[in-house]
């Protein structure tokens, strides 16, 4: 999983997912068994995402459960971890983890 969260962000990061939010990187942590996708978010989304962040979880978690590309991970109960920066200035506005008892 390692190689594979490198090779992905090499190929494809940043990439733009929305007018708000870009994708920096993946990265797999064997000792804590996360794997880590990390975004920046555009100043004027951050207080938005502080603020909702019980939405955004929710969010993350059916999203999760409907992509089929994460099966393996899912199937070894690997946790998933997300963390927002702010674009403007890196700083950590959020920082999400999902558990399998999240997800299965």
């Amino acid at each position: 999983m390692v190689r594979e969260a490198q090779e992905y962000t090499q190929k494809h990061c940043p990439q733009r997912l929305d007018d708000f939010t870009v994708l920096d990187s993946m990265v797999y942590d064997v000792s804590t068994r996360i794997y880590w996708r990390c975004f920046s978010i555009d100043t004027s989304a951050a207080s938005v995402v502080l603020s909702r962040k019980d939405v955004l979880k929710q969010y993350l978690v059916n999203e999760l459960k409907g992509d089929a590309k994460w099966k393996t991970c899912k199937d070894e109960a690997i946790n998933f971890g997300y963390v927002y920066k702010a674009i403007d200035n890196g700083q950590t506005v959020c920082t999400i983890i999902l558990e399998p008892k999240d997800y299965q």
